[in-house]
């Protein structure tokens, strides 16, 4: 058996129904040794302690945090530098040493996250049982880790400016990067699955679809609907208060944009299996419907279908007026699906005389050539599951577009990462 890694932390939290079965003395015990993992935290990615870590019986003297403030600052300062080295050595390596540091700090974002609403609601119910020393220690170790939380918060955004930076100026290196990586995936010479969920069915990712992640080519339907798959997971819980559901590629080929074919119902088996993504989060007034579509052939879009707004969107990337007549048809059809969709999932009738307004927003990131519009589609459709604009404020850093890009190599391996394979 390989020895565990120190950095691999286990936290021990006791539940919230323990603490009425718990000792008082043990209680204590086991939330104070929280504080030491809170140092190994900030040992592990080498950032000064603050005061209040170092000598936690000190008096909080001034001094000691405008010290400890420019320590990290320094710290800060120097991270940067160095990662600025690794991303534009061009070496895969180095690079993987950058990600690999901002995965870490990610993570504790997030274990701060779980952690904090924990201790909440653990100091509530100390109060409420007379445990008021537990709730002392409870709320001390709160505070402690919400300092520190905040402190990886600001040290992950810099980074992640740091690797946009990187990605907006280097696209050539970030292209070589990308190949080795790409390079590194095939060699493995095995598929890679994405696995069957509630909402979508099991895909496969091939060598070829490896391939066509390279610089400056056209993504196929396999790529993006493995993205689909990814982000009916991640967004398959309400983000303030506004459901979303993604479809696949094959929903606007039958139903959007069905060519000379009789135009689909819905009340097919193939629409059934079409309207799976629906699951569970069909919520008729803030509910937004999006989904890829596949103009010609040729040319990759994002369409979305708002409840809340009664607004039809279509964010095309390479916008121009050749495809007014397209828009048109692509408008009056969803109009008609979101008919359909109401008369099949929802539980109270829509409003007959919805007006709908179709909308083309003009002040969205465009692509500067011919086959980074699949890159694009991608990353409208993550933008649209964190709101309903694109870089909107609640859009992570990482994934945050320029107005004008004319190649994507950076995107596509932040994308190549996110497939997990």
């Amino acid at each position: 058996m390989e020895d565990e890694n120190e950095n691999d932390f286990k936290f021990d939290i006791p539940l919230i129904s323990e603490i009425i079965r718990l000792p008082t003395g043990i209680l204590a015990t086991r939330l104070s040794t929280l504080g030491e993992d809170v140092k190994r935290w900030f040992l592990t990615t080498e950032l000064p302690l603050p005061p209040c870590m170092a000598n936690p019986d000190a008096s909080p003297l001034q001094p000691k945090v405008n010290d400890w403030m420019e320590q990290l600052h320094a710290v800060a300062g120097q991270k940067a530098q160095c990662h600025w080295k690794n991303l534009t050595s061009g070496k895969i390596e180095l690079y993987a040493l950058t990600i690999a540091e901002r995965n870490e700090f990610r993570n504790l974002e997030i274990i701060r996250k779980l952690l904090s609403s924990s201790f909440h609601d653990t100091a509530e119910l100390c109060n409420v049982h007379g445990y008021s020393f537990v709730a002392a220690i409870v709320s001390k170790q709160q505070l402690l880790f919400r300092n520190a939380g905040l402190v990886f918060l600001a040290m992950n955004q810099g980074l992640e400016r740091t690797i946009n930076s990187w990605r907006d100026t280097h696209p050539q290196i970030a292209s070589t990067i990308l190949d080795q990586q790409i390079s590194a995936l095939k060699g493995k010479n095995r598929m890679y699955r994405m696995p069957k969920t509630a909402w979508n069915d099991e895909k496969v990712i091939s060598h070829e679809d490896l391939d066509r992640m390279s610089s400056m080519k056209w993504l196929n339907c396999n790529l993006i609907d493995a993205f689909v798959s990814k982000l009916n997971m991640k967004f398959s819980l309400a983000v303030y208060n506004r459901h979303v559901a993604f479809f696949d590629t094959s929903f606007g080929s039958h139903y959007v944009f069905p060519g000379t074919k009789e135009h689909n119902t819905l009340k097919n088996s193939q629409g059934e299996i079409q309207s799976r993504p629906l699951k569970d989060r069909f919520h008729d007034g803030n509910l937004t419907l999006i989904f890829p579509l596949n103009m010609n052939n040729t040319h990759w879009v994002i369409g979305a279908i708002c409840g809340a707004s009664s607004n039809i969107e279509i964010f095309d990337s390479l916008v121009g007026d050749s495809s007014t007549l397209a828009y048109q048809k692509a408008y009056e059809n969803m109009k008609k699906l979101w008919t359909i969709l109401v008369g099949a999932w929802s539980k109270t009738p829509d409003i007959l005389d919805r007006e709908w307004k179709l909308v083309i927003p003009s002040k969205i990131p465009r692509q500067g050539n011919n086959s980074d519009c699949g890159i694009f589609a991608i990353m409208y459709l993550i933008h649209l599951g964190y709101g309903p604009e694109i870089n909107h404020e609640q859009v992570p850093i990482l994934y945050r577009l320029r107005p004008y890009s004319e190649n994507m190599a950076g995107m596509r391996l932040l994308l190549l990462e996110e497939l997990e394979l």
